[in-house]
């Protein structure tokens, strides 16, 4: 296992962090969706497309944080 500069786990520390929160925050937005929409399909369209948006976020720190690591 390699071992990683401070500044590089506080980093990832963070990251992880922010993962959930984002994940509890994308699960309240779906939530406030389905109740808030008339429509079957209006609800679908917004969970699907935050589902997604929240998943490009959390790839996209994934990717920075394998960037830094030197993987």
């Amino acid at each position: 296992m390699r071992k990683d500069s401070i500044h590089i786990r506080i980093l990832s520390f963070f990251f992880e962090f922010f993962y959930q929160l984002i994940g509890g925050i994308g699960f309240l937005l779906c939530i406030y969706f389905f109740f808030s929409f008339d429509t079957i399909t209006q609800r679908v369209v917004a969970i699907l497309s935050t589902i997604a948006i929240f998943c490009i976020i959390c790839w996209l720190g994934d990717t920075l944080i394998k960037k830094l690591r030197g993987y």
